[in-house]
C-alpha cells in the first residue's frame, strides 16, 4: 500500500515541482530533498529538468513531469520484478557486455570522424561528380518554378486572373494585388526546383506527376469548394536532367556517407595490420 500512495501522489509532486522550476524555486534540488522516492531510491530536480523548457504552458509541465516520473517508476519496479525471478544471468551479461562494446567502438568511431573528416565536400567535387553520373540524375517526374493559386469557385477573382494567363510571361508582381484584394491563397515556388506531387499535395490531385507544359505554362482543377491553378514559369520534363541545385544536397549527403565508409574501412585495415606488425595478434596455423 505505500508503494501504491507513492505512485498515485506522482501528478501531485509534478505539479508541484511545475510549479516552482520556472520561478526559482530552492526547494528542490539535487543532494537536498528529492522530489521523489521509490523503495529508499530517489529522483531529483536534475534528474527531470530534461522534459521541460521554458516556452511550455503549466499544464504541459505537469504532464511531461508526471508521464517521467510514471516511467522512471515503472521501470525501476519492473527491473526489481526482473531481478528477483530471472535467476540465470549469463546470458544477459553477455548480451550487456556485448553491447557496451559496440557502444564504445561507435563512439570511439564518431570521435574520429569528427576530428579527422570535418572539412566540407568542395563545391568542385560535387559538381564533378554530377557530372560524371549524370544518368543517375534522370527526372522521373516533371520539375517546375512557378505560382500555386488557391480560390473559392465562386471567386469574383476567376475573370481577373484568365485575362493574365493569355498572356505568356505572368510574373508574381502581377499575381499579387489580385490575391490581396480577394483573398487568395498563393504560394510561390521559386527559390528552388519542386516536383509536381508538391500541387498534388496543396489540392489539384488529378495533374499528372508526369505532366508536360511544352505548349501550355499554366494547368487549371476544379473541385467542389475551389478553383487550383498552377502557372509554371519553368519546367523540366520527365527524361530530362534534373538540375545540379535539385540534387546538391543528395550528392554532398552520399559522398559524406561514402567518405566516412571509406575512413572507417581504413581505420579498420589500419588497426588490424598493425596489431599483426606488433605482434599483438598471432595466428596459429594447423599444420
Amino acid at each position: 500500500m505505500a508503494h501504491t500512495r507513492n505512485i498515485l501522489s506522482f501528478a501531485g509532486i509534478a505539479a508541484l515541482f511545475s510549479m516552482c522550476c520556472f520561478s526559482s524555486c530552492k526547494y528542490f534540488s539535487k543532494g537536498v530533498e528529492p522530489i521523489v522516492q521509490l523503495n529508499g531510491k530517489p529522483l531529483y530536480e536534475d534528474d527531470v529538468k530534461s522534459v521541460l523548457s521554458p516556452d511550455m504552458t503549466y499544464e504541459d509541465s505537469v504532464k511531461n513531469i508526471d508521464n517521467y516520473i510514471r516511467n522512471w517508476a515503472v521501470d525501476e519496479l519492473l527491473y526489481l520484478k526482473a531481478e528477483e525471478n530471472i535467476t540465470e544471468t549469463e546470458e544477459v551479461d553477455l548480451l550487456v557486455e556485448k553491447y557496451r562494446k559496440s557502444l564504445m567502438i561507435y563512439e570511439y568511431q564518431q570521435q574520429l570522424i569528427r576530428e579527422k573528416l570535418s572539412n566540407p565536400i568542395k563545391e568542385s567535387d560535387l559538381i564533378d561528380f554530377y557530372k560524371n553520373n549524370s544518368d543517375l540524375y534522370t527526372a522521373h517526374e516533371t520539375l517546375f518554378n512557378g505560382i500555386f493559386i488557391t480560390m473559392p469557385v465562386k471567386s469574383q477573382a476567376k475573370s481577373e486572373i484568365n485575362n493574365l494567363l493569355k498572356y505568356a510571361d505572368i510574373s508574381i508582381s502581377a499575381i499579387e494585388p489580385i490575391a490581396s484584394k480577394y483573398g487568395l491563397k498563393m504560394k510561390y515556388f521559386d527559390s528552388e526546383w519542386t516536383p509536381i506531387a508538391a500541387v498534388q499535395r496543396l489540392g489539384m490531385s488529378d495533374i499528372s506527376r508526369t505532366h508536360s507544359f511544352e505548349h501550355k505554362n499554366h494547368f487549371e482543377s476544379t473541385d467542389e469548394e475551389n478553383v487550383y491553378i498552377l502557372i509554371v514559369q519553368d519546367h523540366i520534363n520527365v527524361g530530362d536532367k534534373q538540375p545540379f541545385v535539385y540534387v546538391k544536397e543528395r550528392i554532398e549527403n552520399m559522398m559524406v556517407e561514402q567518405k566516412k565508409a571509406n575512413f572507417l574501412r581504413k581505420l579498420a585495415d589500419d588497426v588490424y595490420n598493425e596489431a599483426i606488425r606488433s605482434g599483438a595478434l598471432i595466428r596459429n596455423e594447423k599444420k
